[in-house]
């Protein structure tokens, strides 16, 4: 593999996905085994959930440099625990997808503290939402290959900081969910208070459900 990309060694080499071994333990020995032969200087996981850590950490000599993660404000109160999981084990959580919520849900909550933050420290949404990834202790991931896309993302090194409250403001608005849970939740009560028949509600509840699922399991996997 190295050769066929010129190189002596790489960097970081990361496993996509805990079901990409069969075992665990011996997959995760054989990781370790190219950091020992020096063909990699890090080995580190992505997607990994605290079971999935717990699992490998048992028989591991070598914990993973890090564990890459989709991390956004409308998933963030899901990956609390695993985010103090990974910092008590040293373990670094590296953010990809965290632009999903507002280029994937447009029109939800987290939009609108977004753009009021972006407006006070004069940056756009997306270096808002780095800014904010960033206050969380979270490495961002970036595969764009677009020149101003690149300079947008190092320049919220020059930006001045969200306060806290703004943090908070986009924690809460990402705590109440993307667009499409809430036209759920607003068919679920409206269905309550009998306004449209049940049969419909239903229905619409199930579409919305399997395409938010669908967003969350295609969006910007690395």
């Amino acid at each position: 593999m190295l050769v066929k990309i010129g190189l002596s060694y790489l960097d970081m080499y990361m496993v996509h996905t805990p079901d990409t071994f069969p075992d665990l333990a011996s997959g995760w020995q054989e990781f370790e085994k190219m950091k020992k032969d020096g063909l990699t200087r890090s080995i580190g996981v992505s997607n990994f959930t605290i079971d999935d850590l717990q699992e490998l950490l048992k028989p591991a000599v070598t914990k993973p440099a890090v564990n890459q993660i989709q991390f956004h404000p409308y998933n963030y109160a899901s990956h609390k625990a695993l985010l103090d999981y990974c910092a008590k084990q040293n373990i670094v959580v590296e953010a990809y997808g965290s632009l999903n919520s507002i280029t994937q849900n447009p029109g939800g909550p987290v939009d609108a503290v977004v753009n009021a933050a972006a407006k006070r420290i004069g940056a756009t949404p997306n270096q808002v939402i780095f800014s904010w990834v960033r206050s969380k202790g979270v490495a961002i991931v970036t595969t764009s290959r677009s020149k101003e896309r690149l300079q947008e993302y190092l320049a919220v090194e020059d930006l001045p900081p969200l306060t806290a409250e703004e943090i908070a403001a986009i924690d809460e608005a990402g705590a109440r969910g993307p667009p499409s849970q809430l036209i759920v939740a607003r068919l679920a009560l409206q269905h309550k208070f009998q306004r449209v028949p049940s049969p419909f509600v239903w229905l619409a509840v199930a579409v919305m459900i399997g395409l938010f699922v669908f967003w969350n399991c295609t969006a910007d996997i690395p």
